[in-house]
């Protein structure tokens, strides 16, 4: 991790985790919600460049789960994986991957849909 002077989420960072959650969930157990997103602070970034995030709290997170994870889409139709990361009800990272050579971008939030809605979305 690149650790970064905290900061407020952009809208378009609030918006892919607002729909990660609303439209992803694992299942696990976690209240976040659109008040805690709003609320989050970033602290760093992937020191491989992609739009990955860290959140206040990621230094004592310890033992992390799954509350999110799903794909979305970037302007130019490159699919992203989506992993949101929290620890007991409060998120902490929010991971981007991809399969390309280059890093992986934030995608467009509307895009955002579990694995097995993928294709229809990119449709």
């Amino acid at each position: 991790m690149v650790k970064l002077e905290p900061r407020e989420l952009s809208a378009n960072e609030a918006s892919v985790i607002a729909a990660a959650l609303k439209r992803a969930p694992t299942g696990k157990p976690c209240s976040a919600s659109e008040v805690e997103v709003s609320r989050l602070r970033v602290v760093g970034r992937c020191e491989c460049g992609c739009d990955s995030l860290f959140f206040s709290g990621i230094a004592e997170a310890m033992e992390q789960f799954r509350v999110a994870d799903g794909l979305g889409y970037t302007e130019d139709g490159e699919e992203i994986g989506v992993i949101l990361w929290a620890r007991g009800d409060s998120l902490v990272h929010l991971e981007l991957y991809n399969y390309g050579e280059q890093p992986a971008r934030l995608p467009i939030a509307a895009t955002v849909c579990p694995f097995e809605e993928s294709r229809r979305v990119r449709q």
